[in-house]
């Protein structure tokens, strides 16, 4: 997480000096809007964040939405940068121009109440391949297993899949 925070600083000071140099002279100011992933949208602070304290009236304008919105929304021009969580398909490598800030880390929760400890890769496979119906079957307490995970065009989604589902059946439900 650290490294994601500095790394989002760096883009900041960047998006800051691109602000100020296309701010010369202007009396209106600029913004630029950001759109797509939302790994962690608390790192970007809000409206303006810190752009907008070192630069009265340049705005950076940050909005979710999952990293295809975000890759739609610059290729339609309704977005300055699009931040994606994923991997660019081939398509995309030939229209957008992969610039890594961070890199960001999955992980598999369960719920504070139930008493599995560890899993292994192959279990958290079967339980989002639906192989695994009961928490009985990895050590937990007698109930359903209910699979949660993000909806189609996340990044985050395109991520496990890819690293954690190594071409499973996936059961997929947000």
């Amino acid at each position: 997480m650290a490294n994601t925070r500095f790394a989002f600083r760096v883009l900041v000071v960047a998006l800051t000096a691109v602000l100020i140099g296309e701010g010369c002279g202007k009396v209106s100011g600029r913004s630029v809007s950001l759109l797509g992933s939302t790994v962690d949208p608390t790192l970007c602070g809000g409206p303006g964040g810190a752009v907008h304290e070192e630069e009265p009236g340049h705005f950076v304008e940050v909005q979710g939405g999952g990293s295809t919105a975000g890759l739609q929304a610059v290729a339609n021009g309704l977005a300055d940068i699009g931040m994606c969580s994923r991997e660019l398909t081939a398509e995309e490598t030939r229209q957008f121009t992969r610039i890594l800030v961070a890199r960001d880390g999955l992980a598999i929760v369960v719920n504070a109440g139930n008493r599995v400890a560890r899993l292994s890769i192959e279990e958290i496979r079967a339980l989002f391949a639906g192989r695994l119906n009961n928490w009985q079957e990895v050590g937990g307490q007698d109930g359903p297993v209910r699979p949660i995970t993000r909806e189609e065009g996340s990044g985050t989604r395109e991520s496990f899949v890819r690293l954690v589902m190594a071409r499973n059946a996936f059961l997929g439900a947000p």
